[in-house]
């Protein structure tokens, strides 16, 4: 069978938070990029703060976000869902990366931005969250490609044809994620 590339999924942006200098916080980054490259959604993210975050998602139906979390609870690579719609004043209101995204997405209603309606984030366990340096830790790197293929199920449908997961160091999911970073 010969896979070949959907058309682009405009009405959702996958967002990937976190810092490529932190070691497992680039996580969100890393799967918001290959979740782009096989489905041709677009990307946003990195170091973003979350009101920023409101330009990027105006209009659009669905916002996927994914990050990595330390709670130290959970074993490094656990994955966990949250369906942020209801979620406004849930989540802290000053975490890691600014203003919450429920929080941001409830005053972008509020003041009149088109957001998502739906809205659903993917988080993974890290080893740690405070190292600099690059590349991800050894759980959390093994257990990328299990949660990218999650987020395609969950999100796209299972049987949605894509893009094979592109080849390691061949550096086609940065050039997916550049080349979608042009268009917006």
């Amino acid at each position: 069978m010969k896979l070949r590339r959907i058309e682009p999924v405009t009405s959702v942006v996958v967002v990937g938070l976190g810092n490529p200098l932190r070691r497992d916080d680039a996580l969100g980054i890393a799967v918001a990029r290959e979740v782009a490259a096989r489905t041709g959604a677009r990307t946003a993210g990195g170091p973003l703060r979350n009101l920023e975050l409101l330009d990027q998602v105006a209009g659009v139906d669905r916002l996927i976000v994914v990050d990595a979390t330390w709670t130290g609870v959970d074993a490094p690579g656990t994955v966990r869902r949250f369906d942020l719609d209801d979620q406004a004043g849930v989540e802290p209101r000053h975490g890691r990366h600014g203003l919450g995204i429920a929080d941001a997405l409830a005053l972008g209603r509020r003041i009149g931005i088109a957001v998502p309606a739906r809205t659903v984030a993917y988080t993974m366990e890290a080893v740690e969250l405070s190292s600099w340096g690059e590349g991800l830790s050894e759980p959390v790197a093994r257990a990328l490609p299990g949660m990218v293929e999650r987020i395609l199920d969950e999100q796209f449908g299972p049987s949605t044809p894509r893009l094979p997961p592109a080849p390691r160091g061949s550096g086609q999911a940065d050039r997916a994620a550049d080349s979608a970073a042009r268009e917006e």
